[in-house]
């Protein structure tokens, strides 16, 4: 496998990873402007039943409140990335390219022979 082969490869891998982040990016957000719709349609739920009673109206805003916060929470750690920059993957470009391909998938010859 020459230098050539290995940066297309790389350049395909990492394609590949920035649309996948991409479309998981843009799910994300279509998931919190729903949440925001939803939250939007309560309040104005809850707004049109204040004529009720203050208790029961006071009640429903806080559960509307706590409802609307509850989806844009992550359970998750976002993790930082792993190239911090372009400069560090231009860094790891060009160290791929230099090491070459894996030698430990060759078969062990001693010297001389």
């Amino acid at each position: 496998m020459n230098p050539v082969d290995l940066l297309l490869l790389v350049l395909v891998i990492v394609g590949f990873l920035a649309v996948n982040f991409f479309v998981q990016r843009s799910a994300r957000s279509e998931q919190r402007r729903r949440a925001m719709t939803r939250a939007v349609q309560q309040t104005q739920a809850v707004a049109a039943a204040d004529d009720e009673m203050p208790e029961v109206a006071d009640m429903r805003k806080q559960e509307a409140a706590a409802s609307a916060a509850a989806p844009l929470t992550s359970r998750h750690v976002t993790r930082s990335r792993f190239f911090h920059s372009e400069a560090d993957l231009r860094h790891a470009i060009v160290v791929l390219t230099v090491l070459g391909p894996c030698r430990a998938r060759e078969a062990y010859e001693p010297p001389g022979q």
